[in-house]
């Protein structure tokens, strides 16, 4: 409605301008300003119409909870309906979704990796091989947050912390 409304407009104002910019006299300048005049008073009984629009759009009853009560079901639910309400999806607190979601989940965001090498580096973990405490952090296997890549350097072995070694 707004939209018709709008192009209504834009129409009357392109027809003013084409109506000016075609008359060069002063004869046919002041049959354009009763051109105006006529134009103005069509707008002044298109508003009336949208106001009596709008008024009977405003009176429409709308439906109460007892109504709805009683209508039928158009569609019986489904399981997969059912199933869809049991899983909501989860999104923690950053905003980003949990591996439990209905979606997959995103890569993790730069600041993210930076903060979990941070903490990475302060922990001090056992080589896997000769159980050495001089290790360092070197970086995160497949970009996968859980999954750091140590070296220790009493053995010189890189190993995955939590995997098997070869």
């Amino acid at each position: 409605m707004a939209s018709q409304r709008a192009r209504f407009i834009h129409l009357e104002k392109m027809m003013l301008m084409q109506l000016y910019s075609t008359t060069r006299s002063e004869k046919l300048r002041s049959k354009s300003l009763n051109n105006i005049g006529e134009l103005e008073r069509i707008r002044e009984e298109n508003k009336v119409h949208v106001k009596e629009e709008r008024a009977v759009e405003a009176k429409k009853p709308e439906t109460q909870k007892k109504d709805v009560e009683r209508k039928p079901r158009s569609q019986p639910e489904t399981q997969k309906d059912v199933e869809r309400k049991k899983k909501p999806e989860v999104v923690n607190k950053n905003g980003r979704e949990e591996a439990g979601s209905s979606r997959p989940a995103l890569h993790p965001a730069a600041d993210e990796r930076d903060r979990a090498g941070e903490e990475a580096r302060k922990k001090t973990i056992p080589c896997a091989r000769c159980g050495g405490t001089n290790t360092t952090f070197r970086y995160f296997n497949q970009g996968d947050l859980r999954k750091d890549t140590r070296k220790c350097h009493d053995c010189n072995r890189a190993w995955v912390v939590g995997a098997k070694l070869r």
